[in-house]
């Protein structure tokens, strides 16, 4: 192997956030990774808590929000991929395996003043009940990115968020128990205790911020930006709960400064982080945040098209660049190249389709995103040996998903076997497989159907710790592919990450993160807590959508 491609292999994350090698810091030049009740109810429990000398019970104010229509959605597997790569020879698989992990870089900085979310000049919110994805025609079918995420309360694009009774509700019809929602306000309580006071979250000193006496074990900065990446994962708990920072809720404040922290954090060339890995976990945040929040604040809009604006920017091309033939791909780790990593493009497609529930557009870079998808599975799933080629796979069959694409070259890089429910490797199935169910894949897809099969059959984890990682992509994608798949893995899931939760001091409401067996796991209890709390809210926070035939 030469030592270009050892360079690209080093430096790939299969895990939440993980290192990257020298070579790709030289490459993109990277550092590193309302109420006056409410109120009274705050003094009563503060006074609780000097009489007691314990933290007291949280007493929460649920939010509200509005209604949307949810968009329309596509089938993914009639749509065409592009004649060049189509008329492709067969593709040989190439099998490699990680490298070991480089030391962690220091985090970045921290701002000491952070400026207000406040706008004097908000953009007007759509109206009531106007979808907010925008479905352009993609190959003469919609681009319906379905679940879509976005405000609403009542099956609106973001499925029953904030909606007490509905949450319930819908919950409930989709396996979600009682263990689990009472599950997850306790992850909430434990983010918001631990959030530093500027409005991040550190994976180091985060054990820094609770008052209990018996506190939690620091963690560990990555490469990159460690703090931007782990303020969005916590920021999507709250927001995936349907805790906004404009509505009056309990944990309102908490979100409000996370989202000041990160518009103060944002780098003048509007990217959120230097890699784009964490820029795009905290665009997903922060699109979402502008979606949920219905006022059409323009500051944080004009933050978000920024950070939109710098990952169209680093986005994979196709072609020569600004030509007809120039086509967009998927992501590598600092700015375009040939190199197309499911796991950074993974994040980036869920920030770009979070970014088009807020009103902006952003499907010509999904639909380049869709053509990737299609020609790393194509690419993966050559035949040969026994094994069926893409054109012969059926919803019945599995299939894999390579962990990079060379869309030039046509090299793959993935492991032998897929990996398994307690063990990383190079294998993206579950990446895939939630990218292809929100590009608009339906029922009967063969990519998506096979990919689930994959995941059903070796990573469907039974007992912890597990592969959380893994976890997070494959709830949201069996989700959406539901039937008995989804029943199977929500049965062993959900009960396993109620038992395994934490109920005791400073640690109550957290997971463990040893032994969850993928590279950078050892960023610590905030990483960990953060997956496993998404994870649960995947039964009311977006909607199940492939369901829709056309």
């Amino acid at each position: 192997m030469d030592q270009q491609h050892q360079d690209g292999l080093e430096q790939e994350p299969v895990d939440g956030m993980r290192p990257v090698e020298e070579a790709d810091l030289s490459r993109g030049r990277a550092l590193g990774w309302g109420v006056s009740g409410a109120t009274h109810a705050c003094a009563v429990l503060a006074l609780a808590l000097v009489v007691t000398g314990s933290r007291p019970k949280e007493v929460e104010i649920p939010p509200t929000r509005t209604d949307l229509q949810p968009p329309a959605a596509v089938d993914l597997a009639r749509q065409p991929l592009p004649s060049d790569l189509a008329d492709r020879p067969e593709i040989e698989v190439t099998v490699e395996t990680p490298d070991a992990l480089h030391p962690a870089a220091e985090d970045l900085a921290v701002p000491e003043e952070v400026a207000s979310i406040e706008s004097d000049n908000p953009v007007p919110a759509p109206p009531k009940g106007e979808p907010l994805a925008r479905l352009d025609a993609v190959n003469g079918d919609a681009i319906g990115f379905a679940p879509a995420i976005g405000p609403g309360s009542s099956g609106g694009p973001i499925g029953f968020r904030s909606d007490g009774a509905g949450k319930k509700r819908v919950g409930a019809k989709n396996g979600s128990t009682r263990g689990g929602v009472d599950a997850v306000k306790r992850a909430l309580r434990w983010l918001a205790r631990h959030q530093s006071p500027d409005g991040r979250w550190d994976a180091v000193e985060y054990w820094k911020n609770c008052a209990d006496t018996a506190r939690c074990e620091p963690g560990k900065n990555q490469a990159g930006d460690t703090t931007a990446a782990l303020t969005g994962y916590a920021l999507l708990c709250f927001l995936g709960d349907g805790y906004d920072h404009l509505t009056p809720s309990t944990f309102r404040p908490q979100v409000k400064r996370g989202i000041e922290w990160m518009l103060a954090h944002q780098s003048a060339d509007g990217s959120y982080g230097p890699r784009n890995y964490e820029h795009a976990i905290a665009t997903m945040a922060m699109a979402q945040a502008l979606a949920m929040g219905g006022s059409g604040d323009g500051r944080l809009r004009k933050s978000v098209e920024r950070a939109v604006q710098v990952i169209t920017e680093r986005q994979n091309r196709e072609g020569e660049a600004g030509t007809s033939q120039s086509k967009g791909f998927g992501w590598d780790y600092v700015k375009a190249t040939g190199r197309n990593d499911a796991s950074v493009t993974g994040w980036n497609v869920m920030a770009l389709k979070s970014a088009l529930t807020a009103n902006i557009d952003t499907t010509p870079q999904l639909k380049g995103a869709r053509d990737w998808l299609a020609g790393a599975w194509r690419a993966a799933n050559p035949g040969g040996n026994g094994a069926k080629g893409w054109k012969e796979i059926t919803p019945y069959d599995q299939s894999r998903f390579p962990y990079t694409w060379n869309a030039a070259s046509g090299k793959v890089e993935m492991s032998e076997r897929p990996a398994t429910a307690y063990a990383g490797a190079h294998s993206m199935e579950p990446v895939a497989m939630m990218c292809a169910a929100f590009l608009g894949g339906l029922q009967g897809d063969p990519m998506v159907e096979s990919l689930a099969n994959t995941v059903v059959q070796h990573q469907l984890p039974t007992t912890w710790p597990c592969n959380t990682y893994y976890l997070y992509y494959n709830t949201f994608g069996m989700f959406q592919v539901g039937g008995q798949r989804w029943e199977k893995w929500n049965q062993a899931v959900q009960p396993m990450l109620v038992k395994a939760q934490r109920t005791d001091g400073c640690s109550e409401g957290s997971w463990d993160w040893e032994g969850t067996a993928f590279h950078g796991h050892d960023t610590g209890r905030v990483l960990s807590t953060v997956y496993c709390c998404l994870s649960l809210e995947v039964y009311w926070s977006y909607l199940r959508v492939r369901e829709q035939k056309h």
